[in-house]
C-alpha cells in the first residue's frame, strides 16, 4: 500500500527505533501507518480513513502502541476495533 503522504499528527517509535507508528489526517479522515524493521527487512502497512473522530483515532493509536502491533496484523486489529466500538450489546 502507498505511504500515507500527510504530515504526522502523532508518531511513536519503539523497539530501538525498529517499530514506528504514525497517525495522520487526510481529507478529514484519520489514517495510520505501522512500519517495522524488527526482522531485518522493512515491512509497512497503512490504513486510510479509519475514522473522522479524533477521540477514536487517539484511542486506536494508543492501542497500536501499547500492544506492539506489527504491520502484518494492522488490518485485522483495525477490523476488530471497529467491530468492537460499533457493535450493539443486545
Amino acid at each position: 500500500m502507498d505511504d500515507i503522504p500527510s504530515s504526522p499528527i502523532r508518531k511513536e517509535t519503539v523497539g530501538g527505533g525498529k517499530l514506528c507508528y504514525t497517525m495522520t489526517l487526510e481529507d478529514g479522515e484519520y489514517c495510520f501507518c505501522v512500519s517495522s524493521s524488527l526482522f531485518g527487512e522493512e515491512y509497512k502497512e497503512s490504513i486510510k480513513g479509519l475514522t473522522s473522530q479524533r477521540e477514536i483515532a487517539d484511542d486506536f493509536f494508543e492501542l497500536l502502541v501499547r500492544n506492539f502491533v506489527l504491520p502484518c496484523t494492522l488490518k485485522e486489529i483495525a477490523e476488530d476495533y471497529i467491530f468492537k466500538i460499533y457493535s450493539l450489546d443486545c
